[in-house]
């Protein structure tokens, strides 16, 4: 489901451990291997992205998504 057909922002970032989910992706050696390949640091990304503003959940977003279906493609309708 997109964005898009929601009537406002069903996503947010709010007690996010950017570290952790990075430990559990699939996609973790691919991450790490771009970052070496780059030469770019990845714990200081992770620390930025750590240290960032969160955004909140909207409660009529999480009540419209609950009815809709599910970020992970999901749906109950659709």
């Amino acid at each position: 489901m997109s964005r898009a057909r929601s009537p406002c922002n069903p996503g947010w970032n709010t007690g996010v451990d950017y570290r952790r989910q990075l430990m559990l992706a699939t996609e973790r050696p691919l991450v790490l291997a771009a970052y070496r390949e780059a030469g770019l640091d990845l714990g200081a990304d992770l620390d930025r992205l750590g240290a960032a503003a969160r955004v909140p959940a909207d409660a009529s977003a999480v009540s419209w998504l609950s009815s809709h279906g599910t970020l992970i493609g999901r749906g109950a309708r659709w």
